[in-house]
């Protein structure tokens, strides 16, 4: 596993602020990895045997739990099969994550859990029921509880908390 931490206070406390992870991404042709969108871990590759630890989005049959989200720019496999791609998403700290109100709405505090129906995180209960994180209050919504995405039916990053560990 290739781990890369953010910045942080150094010396006798050091804590960074994020942790990422180097991974491999399979995409079948015509699917898209979108920012902020949660990843998981196939659970029919041996761990590391690719370079780095290989994961699916939450719709392939093969994922099991939450690996970590991509925080980079969105890309689409079009190259006419399945391909692989190296990448790097976040284990834990401030991040975004891709996520929509499924039942109600995303609120400042809402856990974010991965559903494998929908290429997302959703608020609300989901069949995997793994939390990848917390939602955090931004720009002028930062009351515990307000509303930062109502039920649209539409993913939308969400500024997040992500843990994933």
């Amino acid at each position: 596993m290739l781990t890369r931490v953010g910045p942080g206070s150094s010396g006798y406390n050091y804590q960074p602020e994020f942790a990422d992870i180097d991974c491999v991404l399979t995409l079948a042709n015509n699917a898209t990895c979108a920012q902020g969108q949660v990843l998981l871990r196939d659970c029919t590759k041996i761990p590391g045997s690719a370079g780095a630890d290989m994961v699916v989005l939450p719709t392939n049959t093969n994922g099991v739990t939450p690996y970590g989200v991509y925080q980079g720019a969105a890309f689409t496999n079009t190259s006419g099969a399945s391909a692989t791609y190296q990448i790097t998403v976040r284990k834990w700290g401030q991040g975004v994550v891709l996520a929509q109100g499924a039942g109600g709405a995303v609120n400042v505090d809402s856990p974010l859990i991965v559903n494998n129906s929908q290429l997302g995180a959703i608020a609300g209960s989901a069949a995997l029921n793994a939390n990848v994180g917390m939602a955090l209050a931004t720009g002028a919504t930062t009351t515990k509880g307000s509303q930062l995405i109502a039920n649209l039916g539409a993913a939308a990053l969400v500024n997040a908390h992500i843990d994933c560990c």
